[in-house]
């Protein structure tokens, strides 16, 4: 609730008009009253999503595990043996594909690797 109130606020603080600010601050407490009714499903869909990203990581772990060619990045002292960044999974009947991305890896990799305008 914090930086709805934050948010609100910052946006009452920017304006000059009486009339626009009872407006605003009223949108602000409808808005946080309807978030606060919804509060205990908020709080269950969060959890879901981190049980399905445990999962998820779960499986690329085990996947990095059985892997039988070595994923490399580029480093200023060559190269450098790192694990996936993910792995993809094809439906061969309807062509539809999932990813599984190490977020993480991905993240780090993109930021420390040397890059082409590094070299």
């Amino acid at each position: 609730m914090t930086w709805v109130e934050g948010t609100y606020n910052k946006r009452i603080d920017s304006i000059k008009t009486p009339a626009k600010k009872a407006e605003i601050e009223n949108t602000k407490k409808e808005v946080i009253r309807e978030l606060k009714k919804h509060i205990k499903n908020l709080d269950a869909i969060i959890a879901f999503q981190n049980h399905i990203v445990e999962a998820k990581m779960g499986v690329v772990k085990k996947l990095n595990t059985v892997k039988q060619i070595g994923t490399f990045i580029r480093t200023k002292n060559g190269f450098k043996v790192t694990d996936a960044e993910g792995y993809v999974a094809i439906d061969r009947v309807s062509g539809g594909a999932v990813k599984l991305v190490d977020r993480m890896e991905f993240s780090f990799n993109n930021f420390t690797a040397v890059k082409a305008w590094d070299r």
